[in-house]
């Protein structure tokens, strides 16, 4: 998680994003190999909640928080991934600037919190059952 105040990222945040995805692939490729993982952004300050629904999507502020998700089958994986593209976004660079610069705030140090494993919802329904506890398996121990 990090924050972006530059005026000049914020301006082509979504080609700034792009082509960091698209150069951290290659960085990931030396780092883990062909290894499957899955990298997820989601801006707050403009989309973060709603995605692709947010109907003020073009009304961006002065800053912006990106949240970077990577999952892997294993943690080590997914800690290469983490440490070697807080780096590389934190310095990525951008035409406005020379030098090496650093784009992105990071609120604490590592810039990185393993969560464990991640589990996808996949399903929302209502069932409405004729007894209300039928939908629990009950088992009675007598001691």
């Amino acid at each position: 998680m990090g924050g972006v105040r530059d005026p000049y990222i914020i301006a082509e945040l979504d080609s700034w994003l792009k082509q960091l995805d698209d150069n951290i692939r290659v960085r990931i490729a030396a780092t883990i190999g062909n290894r499957p993982y899955e990298i997820v952004t989601r801006v707050y300050g403009r989309d973060g909640v709603m995605g692709k629904l947010e109907p003020l999507a073009d009304q961006v502020g002065h800053e912006v928080a990106l949240l970077f998700t990577i999952t892997t089958a294993e943690e080590a994986s997914t800690d290469a991934i983490a440490k070697t593209f807080a780096h590389f976004a934190l310095h990525y660079p951008i035409p406005e600037w020379r030098g090496l610069i650093s784009g992105i705030e990071f609120p604490m140090a590592p810039s990185h919190v393993n969560r464990g494993p991640v589990y996808r919802f996949n399903l929302n329904h209502i069932v409405a059952p004729e007894d209300p506890l039928e939908m629990f398996r009950t088992e009675l121990v007598e001691v």
